[in-house]
């Protein structure tokens, strides 16, 4: 019963929370938005058919003018490969290329994925999200009788998390006392997920910030472990070929529970396939539906896979700037920052 409600917790409180001003606040105007490209213009992802060696993938890539430095990285659970077009050629002419081997079970282009623009804590009175004394919230309070979250891995699929003291980054001061286990940065290709942004700290402490140590507010899910998966940059922008191998990763590398506070555009095959191998290896897919005010994103879309959350505000309405439609499963509280309707002083943002 524990990881159940701990889990329905989650899925209410972290995947689409819209920040207080004390930490942070993601919203891209309207132009930025319309700015926005929703592909990478000169990158294909490649899924390679089961059982194909790596001496015919290399000859096929050798055969296509695709040489070594051209192929960016590789999800080798999910046999994919993101290809760099080289020049003179278009990413369909490169796409339709690929297509026509039969090793190859598809080629698309590599599509952008966006951040989505939180006890004894001085300032849990002020977490109306946690326990709203006229709407009821999320009712952390009850819930943490039954469960804090021990024993639980959850994997942060974001701009990473202040996490550790390292050159120019500092952790987080009400995540000094949070349980990390390692993870990865795909943007950087190191062991490093450090946060140049500061969304996926925001998301982070909403999960598991420290709790009952006399600082700042409360996490939803205080005991558990926290997996910093960096596929988005310092402007939050990231593309769905990191978004696959952060899955991937979180999947073998032992998640039981991934949160994804991002969105995409585009329907794309490697990433619904990223989303099943992780659905597949046991691990709970959580995804903000968006919040742009129009359709579900992706990851939420694919929801045979994952389960997409969108956002209410403080009086149990949604969010205008929530995404809607028939993919979404739930939603949580997510606030607004237009308006005071708790009349506690504050924009009804989620405080973390």
């Amino acid at each position: 019963m524990g990881p159940a409600i701990l889990t329905f917790l989650l899925l209410l409180a972290m995947s689409s929370t819209r920040a207080a001003a004390q930490i942070f606040e993601y919203r891209p105007s309207l132009a930025d938005r319309a700015a926005r490209k929703d592909r990478v213009p000169d990158e294909v992802v490649v899924r390679f058919k089961a059982g194909m060696s790596d001496s015919r993938i290399d000859a096929l890539h050798k055969g296509f003018g695709t040489s070594k430095k051209r192929i960016l990285s590789q999800v080798v659970p999910l046999r994919l490969h993101r290809i760099r077009v080289k020049a003179g050629s278009t990413v369909q002419e490169m796409i339709e290329r690929y297509d026509s081997s039969p090793m190859v079970e598809y080629a698309e282009p590599n599509y952008y994925v966006h951040a989505s623009a939180v006890p004894n804590d001085p300032s849990y009175p002020l977490q109306w999200n946690f326990d709203n004394p006229v709407y009821g919230g999320i009712g952390a309070a009850q819930a943490w009788d039954r469960t804090t979250g021990t024993g639980v891995i959850v994997g942060i699929l974001d701009t990473g998390v202040a996490f550790e003291n390292r050159g120019r980054y500092r952790l987080a001061p009400d995540l000094a006392a949070t349980s990390f286990v390692p993870g990865y940065d795909f943007v950087g290709d190191d062991t490093h997920p450090n946060d140049d942004n500061s969304h996926g700290t925001h998301v982070a402490g909403t999960v598991a910030q420290s709790t009952n140590n006399s600082l700042g507010v409360a996490g939803v899910s205080f005991s558990s472990s926290l997996m910093p998966v960096k596929i988005l940059d310092d402007n939050g922008d990231g593309t769905y070929a990191d978004l696959a191998a952060g899955l991937a990763f979180a999947a073998d590398n032992g998640a039981h529970i991934v949160n994804m506070s991002l969105s995409g555009s585009s329907p794309a095959q490697s990433l619904e396939d990223a989303v099943a191998y992780a659905y597949a290896n046991g691990v709970t897919v959580i995804a903000a539906t968006g919040n742009d005010g129009g359709v579900v994103g992706y990851p939420a879309a694919y929801n045979e896979y994952v389960i997409a959350v969108g956002a209410t505000r403080y009086d149990e309405t949604k969010a205008d700037y929530s995404n809607y439609g028939t993919e979404l499963d739930m939603m949580g509280p997510g606030g607004d920052l237009d308006v005071d309707q708790n009349n506690d002083g504050y924009i009804d943002g989620v405080l973390q």
